[in-house]
């Protein structure tokens, strides 16, 4: 697992926030399958809006050959409707996802949470300081390549290791949580984390918590203590 090191948590100020999608704006068409989006790797500073976006294609990056296209609406009040149009390698559209992003800066990003060697699309939908709420679409076979499973919010999100996936945010000034989550069925679900304090002599006291899914990962209470608290030894 990899630790957020205190050192630069020390210095954040945020409060974790609660994740919304609101669904008034409405979003730009995506019917188009073919287009002539630039690469989303090969965008400058200068073609970014405000919000860090700009309409763009990129390969998904794993073996399913997939292309997404990104693009985003007016933002009014606040708000940026975004498409996202999934396609097969010959440019058919197999898939549009839909979303509103209030208040997050950045493309939507796709990353192998639990890998298994399909990549997962991740929508920035509301910052609050440092912490970013993630809409969450699974990878799945079949007709349908996303399925919506839920939200993930924090500072750093990934892979943990045994199937499990850790978000880590702020929750003050001097404390943060990280959730472990797994995929159950099609959607997300915590199944423990843990409370981190940084005191002024620079100790930490981290506190794992059964979030109701210890059991479905074999774990007790001290069990996962020991796993989530405990940090890696340095390796030479």
């Amino acid at each position: 697992m990899t630790r957020y090191p205190a050192a630069c948590l020390a210095g954040l100020l945020a409060l974790l926030p609660v994740a919304c999608s609101p669904k008034q704006a409405a979003a730009p068409d995506a019917s188009a399958a073919v287009s002539s989006l630039p690469d989303c790797a090969g965008l400058k500073d200068a073609d970014l809006d405000a919000g860090g976006r700009a309409d763009c294609r990129e390969a998904i990056p794993d073996d399913s050959g997939l292309v997404a296209e990104f693009r985003f609406g007016e933002t009014a009040n606040g708000q940026t409707p975004a498409t996202i149009g999934i396609l097969s390698p010959d440019g058919t559209l197999l898939q549009t996802i839909s979303a509103t992003i209030e208040a997050a800066y950045g493309l939507p990003q796709f990353q192998d949470l639990d890998e298994d060697g399909r990549a997962d699309l991740m929508v920035p939908l509301m910052t609050g300081n440092v912490n970013t709420a993630y809409a969450v679409w699974q990878a799945a076979d079949g007709d349908t390549p996303y399925i919506e499973a839920g939200e993930l919010s924090g500072v750093e999100i990934g892979y943990a290791g045994d199937g499990l996936i850790s978000a880590t945010g702020r929750s003050s000034a001097n404390s943060w949580e990280t959730g472990y989550y797994i995929f159950d069925g099609e959607k997300l679900a915590q199944v423990a984390g843990t409370r981190t304090v940084l005191y002024e002599d620079g100790t930490e006291a981290c506190t794992a918590f059964d979030a109701g899914g210890l059991d479905a990962i074999g774990l007790t209470l001290e069990e996962a203590q020991q796993k989530f608290c405990t940090p890696a030894e340095d390796s030479d």
